[in-house]
């Protein structure tokens, strides 16, 4: 309220209720409950509650209630907005065909890109063939007995580090599948112009229905020539020589050339670690996506272009979640659908799907986990979700936070630029590797499940033995010695 004109507005999915009394002595009683005043009843000249997504105004000076249809004509009236988006809006399945058709990754170049982005044997079986075939996400037990990825004697993913929260308290969360109806996925591609002018080229963006691109999409977005809006691809790689500040020269490489393409008038800048080579590793998509996100911020930039990440270290659902959440507007997770498409080609699916169907249930998959991290915060879009860094950092210092994860919570530090580049060289190591045989195979994993060679779990055999040894013969000394392996954690530490 300014003092003279009192609003209330219900979020999109009523979940603040609120209801209001109109008196015939010119009194507006509004409240989340009925009956919070006591009231002759015979005053009461109107009664309500608002609707979700609608608004409700009192207008003191003018002594009336302005209602949510009057007070969205009014605003609607103000310019054609309608025309403006017929004109100006470019729906992606719309667009001409990519003037170069997209080659897919050898079976080679797949299994070369597999080893560097760090992908195992059980990210394959237990993650992305489920999705490509069901068409949803894996289903597995709650809680983890792993180490914390900052506390692991393993190379890790970066997204690793990142914990996602939920809502407490204040923010109720809500079911992703019986209220789908109010959620949505669509994202806007392109340059969001000044949010205090009201322009017509505020519309010229590139509309999809999710933020998952196919590769051919992928492809239409970057060969799009209309004549006012152009698309770049940037190199996201840092040079592999193990020297310290390699990483931190390659992303303020990137930042530079991002900030000079968009001065240049580019809306769209394509993120892509395709190029990289024995010399040159991948900058992990997630840390160079948020440094571009957080310098055009700091230049006032950001609002004038869309970042697409075409990334091969996106696999899981939480993984797509940090990207969006640190600022991608879209992502094309190539390498995933080029192992979907190996996977089918050589008949490992167990499946009889084609190619395209079982990408396409990978990425609904995708769609579906998305919605269901968004409703765990109580978040019903997309739009919503962007850029909100809904994640505590555990394990990253807090240098590298304050620059390239600006505003985002970390609480006891960890890994720096150099151990992050070192994680990613263990990786990259064993794609390009010269002495490496044909027949290697892909790391074990081990996260969800015990492997001899992969991660440690607290729960192992030795472990398992001695806790249903104790509980068999009920000997207090077999079960002291299975807590102390629970307990003394000074080799191994999992917490």
């Amino acid at each position: 309220t300014d003092g003279k004109i009192i609003g209330a507005l219900l979020d999109r999915n009523g979940l603040r209720p609120l209801r209001y009394l109109v008196t015939n002595d010119g009194r507006v009683i509004v409240a989340s409950e009925a009956g919070v005043l006591p009231l002759d009843e015979t005053t009461i000249i109107e009664k309500g509650r608002l609707q979700p997504g609608k608004m409700f105004l009192v207008d003191t000076t003018q002594g009336k209630i302005i209602t949510d249809e009057e007070i969205k004509k009014q605003i609607t009236s103000k310019q054609p907005y309608g025309t403006w988006l017929e004109n100006y809006k470019i729906r992606l399945d719309e667009l001409a065909e990519p003037r170069v058709s997209f080659t897919n990754l050898t079976k080679e170049s797949v299994f070369k890109y597999q080893q560097v982005f760090g992908y195992t044997r059980e990210d394959i079986e237990t993650i992305i063939k489920p999705m490509a075939t069901d068409g949803k996400e894996p289903i597995g037990s709650m809680g983890t007995d792993v180490p914390l990825a900052v506390l692991s004697d393993r190379p890790q993913h970066i997204s690793s580090y990142f914990k996602q929260f939920f809502a407490q308290v204040t923010n109720p969360p809500i079911d992703p599948i019986r209220e789908r109806l109010v959620m949505s996925l669509v994202t806007f591609i392109g340059n969001n112009g000044n949010l205090l002018d009201e322009d017509k080229m505020h519309c010229h963006c590139v509309e999809h229905i999710q933020p998952i691109l196919h590769d051919y999409e992928l492809e239409k977005l970057r060969s799009i020539d209309t004549g006012l809006f152009h698309a770049k691809t940037l190199q996201t790689y840092f040079k592999a020589d193990n020297l310290p500040g390699s990483l931190e020269n390659g992303l303020n490489r990137l930042c530079r050339y991002s900030e000079d393409a968009v001065q240049d008038g580019f809306e769209v800048l394509i993120l892509s670690d395709r190029a990289i080579d024995s010399e040159h590793a991948p900058i992990p998509s997630l840390l160079a996506v948020s440094a571009i996100h957080h310098h055009l911020i700091k230049k006032g930039l950001r609002g004038a272009v869309g970042l697409v990440v075409e990334a091969g270290d996106i696999w899981e659902v939480h993984h797509f979640a940090c990207l969006l959440a640190f600022g991608a507007t879209a992502i094309n997770p190539y390498l995933a659908l080029a192992t979907i498409n190996t996977l089918s080609k050589e008949g490992k699916m167990e499946s009889t799907l084609d190619v395209p169907t079982l990408s396409k249930n990978y990425i609904k998959a995708v769609c579906d986990g998305l919605l269901k991290i968004f409703s765990k915060m109580g978040i019903s879009t997309l739009q919503s979700y962007h850029g909100s860094q809904v994640f505590e950092i555990l394990g990253i210092n807090k240098e590298v936070v304050n620059k390239y994860f600006t505003g985002g919570i970390t609480r006891i530090g960890g890994l720096g630029l150099d151990e992050i580049a070192r994680e990613t060289l263990c990786k990259h190591v064993n794609g390009f590797s010269s002495s490496k045989k044909e027949t290697q195979l892909l790391p074990e994993g081990g996260i969800y499940q015990w492997k001899r060679r992969g991660e440690a779990h607290l729960f192992n055999p030795e472990t398992v033995h001695l806790l249903q040894h104790a509980t068999r013969t009920q000997d207090y000394g077999v079960y002291k010695k299975y807590a102390k392996l629970i307990n003394e954690q000074t080799e191994k530490m999992y917490t």
